[in-house]
């Protein structure tokens, strides 16, 4: 198990290399030209309901919930513990990074509305992009523990959550791949600590209702984020989640009546 664990997190730094390569291709090659082609294209699309929902996948508090209907359902603290500090170790390298940087985002170099939701523009700078560092940072401090199919399809998030975020023209390029970049750092740093058995989580085992507490109690306060981001997370994603935790448990309470039988 150690020697498939070992083999499956040597992928990060092959991970990170690949986005720092892509992200300085992107720079040279591709920024200005994609951002240019996407404002030419008609974008109402990403206004549909479902699609803002998804979008909300790249905010922290969208993870961090998702996380903690994980571990209400699966009592496995310790990869959710390991995932919400990765989380903490990618905003603490996202945030100066970006008002170090302070790229503007590509909507309004090119004079053109940016992403909205119910009116409220996206706030801070470009580069990185902060919402593909928070879902490469989840999937990626998940990678020893998930089947490949499942890790596949958070990977399959991630890129998704890059897409849309390069269509409404809230990023370039190169920030979805430096996000990425960061994001795997933060995963990798997370799973390093966990590995040594820096921090044991066994003691969170036993408190199972902090993470019940705060599956109602977190999206009252993320309200501060905006009330339609919020709503459009509640009835288009969660619903989508909390079915597929629930057929998750289901599953394995009848693996465990076999088991006892």
């Amino acid at each position: 198990m150690d020697t498939t664990h070992a083999h499956r997190r040597g992928i990060l730094p092959i991970g990170f290399v690949v986005a720092v390569v892509a992200c300085v291709v992107s720079w040279r090659c591709a920024d200005a030209s994609l951002s240019i082609w996407f404002s030419e294209r008609n974008r109402a699309w990403t206004d549909a309901p479902f699609v803002l929902g998804l979008r909300q996948l790249g905010k922290v508090w969208a993870s961090v919930w998702l996380l903690l209907l994980w571990v209400t359902v699966t009592r496995r603290t310790r990869p959710v513990t390991t995932a919400l500090l990765a989380l903490v170790f990618t905003a603490v390298l996202v945030l100066p990074l970006k008002e170090s940087v302070g790229r503007i985002r590509p909507g309004e170099y090119l004079d053109l509305p940016t992403e909205k939701i119910n009116d409220i523009p996206v706030s801070g700078h470009s580069f990185p992009s902060g919402d593909v560092a928070t879902v490469c940072a989840v999937t990626f401090s998940l990678i020893c523990v998930l089947s490949w199919r499942t890790w596949s399809v958070l990977l399959g998030l991630c890129l998704l959550t890059g897409v849309l975020r390069l269509v409404v023209l809230a990023h370039h390029m190169s920030d979805l791949w430096a996000g990425a970049a960061v994001g795997i750092l933060g995963a990798y740093l997370a799973l390093r600590i966990d590995h040594s058995g820096f921090f044991d989580s066994s003691r969170l085992d036993r408190r199972i209702w902090m993470a019940r507490t705060g599956l109602v109690a977190l999206p009252v306060l993320w309200c501060i984020e905006g009330f339609v981001p919020v709503l459009t997370f509640a009835v288009t994603v969660a619903p989508v989640a909390i079915l597929l935790a629930v057929a998750s448990r289901w599953r394995q309470a009848e693996k465990g009546l076999r088991d006892r039988q």
